[in-house]
């Protein structure tokens, strides 16, 4: 029988957002064993991100912007803890990824959406604006995640020892803050404002399964509902998996052919835009 590959799912990738594979260092992540489920979450990443274009939305990827930061770009949208949770997800050894650059990424979405007067901003395993903002304590991280938000020109930015961060919605100011640039097994905040916590608006979370069992999704996607207080819930799954209350989307993973894959991711996407609001 046929199998799908991380590089069979590259050339997926190549065909939904060519600039996303161009644009980035990317390591060896297409040639990771596909049950590793990294390759199977990009792939997802850049067929929601063409099927947006597709009915108008604009995209851009804001690292590109950021000079010498290109290898960064596969890693977490985390906050680093003891700069060493993210060092798999990049091609560079540890040694090479300054603590710096590490939290500076982390802050920086993956993708941006825009149409008209309206951002989307896309983050991949975790948005820290999140939890500095709602002060929540918790170790999850979302596969990929929508919200409805802005970080303004400039931010986040280096002031060494700090990075300074800010996050608005409509044109309006959600939160600033400070962070410091340091190893710590918390957020290492040194200031932040207001001091209230803030709710940012969740469009959507997407959970991915090349494998899981019902019982690990299950517990995932009902943490994720808990945590960004939303019921707008996607789950891709490469093993058949449905759980109720969520848009469930199949990948035949028993393929090679790169168009009927691209036209199942396609298909896939469709339906978490549509089901999160941003197909209209």
């Amino acid at each position: 029988m046929a199998q799908t590959t991380g590089p069979l799912l590259l050339q997926v990738s190549r065909q939904l957002v060519p600039d996303m594979l161009a644009l980035f260092e990317w390591g060896s992540l297409w040639n990771r064993p596909l049950d590793q489920g990294v390759a199977f979450e990009w792939t997802t990443t850049a067929a929601l991100i063409s099927e947006a274009a597709k009915v108008g939305w604009n995209y851009s990827f804001p690292l590109a912007g950021r000079p010498g930061l290109g290898w960064a770009f596969p890693l977490r949208n985390e906050v680093p803890h003891h700069n060493s949770a993210q060092a798999g997800h990049s091609g560079r050894p540890r040694s090479e990824m300054p603590l710096r650059d590490l939290f500076l990424q982390s802050l920086i979405p993956k993708a941006l959406l825009f149409k008209g007067n309206r951002t989307v901003l896309l983050f991949r395993e975790g948005c820290p604006y999140h939890k500095l903002l709602t002060k929540k304590n918790y170790e999850d991280r979302p596969d990929i995640l929508f919200v409805d938000a802005e970080i303004p020109n400039g931010f986040p930015r280096v002031c060494d020892p700090y990075i300074d961060y800010q996050i608005d919605r409509n044109g309006v100011q959600l939160a600033f803050g400070r962070l410091r640039i340091k190893n710590s097994p918390s957020l290492p905040i040194v200031s932040r404002r207001p001091t209230t916590p803030v709710e940012l608006e969740v469009l959507g979370v997407v959970e991915c399964s090349v494998n899981k069992s019902i019982q690990v999704a299950s517990g995932q996607v009902e943490k994720y509902s808990d945590i960004f207080q939303t019921n707008h819930l996607a789950l891709v799954t490469g093993n058949g998996l449905e759980l109720p209350h969520c848009c469930n989307c199949k990948i035949n993973l028993n393929l090679d052919s790169v168009a009927l894959l691209e036209e199942q991711f396609r298909v896939a996407a469709q339906s978490i835009l549509t089901a999160f609001g941003l197909l209209e």
